[in-house]
């Protein structure tokens, strides 16, 4: 489901799944600066882009640019610390399925629409050069980071973002979204309704 997920992420995903899939350093090589800042700009006005026109890199550039300029990251501040302390315990699976329960509802939508492309991008490694490992190098910055960063917990915390956002790509199954992934969902939302109400 793709109600709610904001339109340049929408578009961004379309054009890359239609032309990005196979192309070298998809997601890593830079386009553009000034071409990305003159189409956000176009975006943020509600003016038209001819997204067919635009240099894929450029595409990926905007979905990264947006990501990282949301004021609550994909994986908000307050599920940092457990995500990433998942991972310190080798638990990466784990925090998958925390990121599924307690993930708010158009945050799930967008992250697993990104999961699923990743999934794919991943698939032809040899020709585009980005496994899961390289894909969460440039991607983990922009989805997963604390509220207050001071340069030591960036360096420190690097590589656990990296590897907790790798496994996630690796572990996402699109075909168990709508089964297990849901259930997992209302165990969740379950919860959720049980803290907000007082009952343990």
């Amino acid at each position: 489901m793709t109600v709610g997920v904001p339109a340049i992420v929408i578009q961004s995903l379309e054009t890359l799944w239609s032309r990005g899939l196979m192309v070298e350093g998809i997601f890593r090589k830079s386009g553009s600066s000034d071409i990305i800042s003159e189409v956000a700009k176009k975006l943020d006005s509600n003016k038209d882009v001819d997204w067919e026109s635009l240099d894929i890199h450029v595409v990926a550039g905007l979905l990264k640019k947006f990501l990282r300029n949301l004021g609550v990251p994909l994986i908000p501040f307050h599920m940092y610390d457990s995500v990433i302390g998942f991972e310190r315990k080798k638990m990466s699976s784990e925090a998958l399925d925390y990121c599924i329960k307690y993930l708010p509802e158009l945050h799930w939508r967008t992250f697993r629409l990104l999961l699923t492309l990743f999934k794919e991008i991943a698939k032809y490694h040899e020709v585009n050069l980005m496994t899961e490992k390289n894909l969460a190098i440039v991607i983990a910055p922009n989805i997963l980071r604390r509220e207050e960063e001071t340069t030591q917990s960036f360096i420190m915390d690097m590589k656990h973002q990296h590897r907790v956002v790798a496994a996630m790509i690796r572990l996402y199954d699109p075909e168990t979204s709508h089964q297990e992934y849901a259930k997992l969902r209302e165990e969740g939302a379950k919860e959720r309704r049980r803290r907000e109400s007082g009952v343990r």
